[in-house]
């Protein structure tokens, strides 16, 4: 029980961070505005606070996951045999 809410947890807060990056990256979003010479084409900027924790959740999130498969002998998981 204790791993499930773990895991809800840490895919809550990927969810938020992932709104957060999507929020951030349209309101930086500046294509040309109807001026081609004014605009400044595509500029983006990706904000370090955001991408760092979506990168260290994700990586406990696929380890927690690896760690708590449920059959141990099998080391990665292969297609369907036939």
């Amino acid at each position: 029980m204790k791993r499930v809410i773990i895991q809800s947890c840490l895919n809550i807060c990927m969810y938020f961070l992932g709104a957060a990056l999507i929020s951030s990256i349209t309101q930086q979003l500046e294509v040309f505005d109807n001026d081609p010479t004014r605009g400044t084409g595509f500029n983006l900027t990706l904000e370090l606070p955001l991408i760092l924790p979506m990168i260290i959740i994700a990586i406990i999130l696929t380890v927690m996951g690896y760690l708590n498969r449920t059959n141990k002998k099998v080391l990665f998981p292969s297609g369907p045999s036939v």
